[in-house]
């Protein structure tokens, strides 16, 4: 077998280097499984997603990541950082970043956060469609459709 010749290597071109980049989400849960259960649910949809169980290493992701992270998916309540205060943390680094929360308890008091919440647990298909709408859309949760609304 033969190795490519240079000039038929592969090189991004000017066009492919000004398309727009996959949006990439960070999933923050102490529940090991979730992380993977939602990089299978996305990066077939065209994202791309980072995991960890650690909020300290959100926040160092979050500092350190070259490029865009657009979207946070945080479990609320975790045993070493409420994920509402990691949000705010994230944010502070990167104020562009949309954050979806998601609990397996009902939090009534995440109202005032504006942030979609997503009820654990949630199929493939609502959280694909909070994502892109959140995406999408951005901003608190009362410019957007209710929760009731995404249900298919």
């Amino acid at each position: 077998m033969r190795a490519p010749e240079p000039s038929s290597l592969s090189t991004p071109s000017v066009a492919q280097s000004l398309e727009p980049q996959a949006p990439t989400i960070l999933v923050v849960d102490d529940d090991p499984t979730i992380g993977p259960w939602v990089r299978g649910a996305l990066e077939p949809l065209g994202y791309v997603v980072l995991t960890t169980v650690d909020p300290s290493e959100a926040i160092r992701i979050g500092k350190d990541r070259p490029g865009d992270i657009d979207l946070l998916l945080v479990d609320v309540v975790m045993p070493l950082m409420d994920g509402r205060k990691l949000a705010q943390r994230l944010r502070m680094l990167r104020p562009k970043l949309k954050v979806v929360c998601m609990s397996g308890y009902g939090l009534s008091d995440l109202e005032e956060t504006g942030w979609p919440f997503l009820v654990k647990p949630f199929s493939m298909d609502e959280l694909a469609q909070m994502v892109a709408t959140t995406l999408r859309d951005g901003g608190p949760m009362s410019s957007r459709q209710p929760r009731s609304e995404l249900r298919s």
